[in-house]
């Protein structure tokens, strides 16, 4: 199991678990963007991945930086 990685998300200033979000990713590689947020703002960047989408891995960023 995961441990928790606890992140402010850079738009909402909501908290969350980056390991349990689904949609969750940092923008640009260090603005982490909560669940909420990235499926708002998601028609701006259509390459935002979900775990569905990558096989279970957690993608960090649009380059594909796998965790």
């Amino acid at each position: 199991m995961a441990e928790e990685k606890i992140e402010t998300c850079f738009i909402c200033g909501k908290k969350f678990d980056m390991n349990k979000a689904e949609l969750a990713y940092y923008r640009n590689g260090q603005f982490p963007i909560c669940d909420f947020c990235a499926d708002f703002y998601r028609f701006y960047n259509e390459e935002i991945p979900t775990r569905k989408e990558n096989n279970g891995e957690k993608i960090l960023n649009y380059k594909n930086i796998k965790v």
